[in-house]
C-alpha cells in the first residue's frame, strides 16, 4: 500500500484515493492507507523541521533576523536565526496558518 498516496503533497488526490479504497476496499485496507497517509505527512513535517537552513546572509554565527549571536546548539544544527526570532517566525507562521 505505500504507493497508494505517491504525491503526499496533494490533499485533493489524497481525498480522491481514500474514497476509492473506501469503495473497492475492505476495512483494514482502508485503516491501513490513512494510517500511512497520516503518518508519512507527520514524518515530512518533522524532517522539514529539522533540516538544516539555508540563507545567503549568513556568516555562520550570528542570526539573519537580528544579527545576535545563535547559541552553539542551534549552530549544530544548521539554523541561521536566533532562538527568539525563530519563536517569533514560528508565532506569526501559526497565525496566517490558522486564518487560511
Amino acid at each position: 500500500m505505500s504507493d497508494v498516496f505517491d504525491n503526499k503533497d496533494d490533499n485533493e488526490s489524497k481525498f480522491v484515493l481514500t474514497e476509492n479504497l473506501i469503495e473497492k476496499g475492505n476495512e483494514g485496507d482502508i485503516s491501513s492507507s490513512v494510517y500511512e497517509m497520516f503518518r508519512n505527512d507527520s514524518e515530512k513535517r518533522i524532517r522539514d523541521k529539522v533540516k538544516p537552513e539555508f540563507h545567503e546572509d549568513f556568516d555562520g554565527i550570528h542570526c539573519v533576523e537580528c544579527g545576535d549571536e545563535i547559541p552553539e546548539g542551534r549552530l549544530a544544527l544548521q539554523k541561521v536565526k536566533c532562538v527568539f526570532c525563530q519563536e517569533a517566525f514560528e508565532k506569526i507562521e501559526k497565525m496566517y496558518n490558522k486564518n487560511s
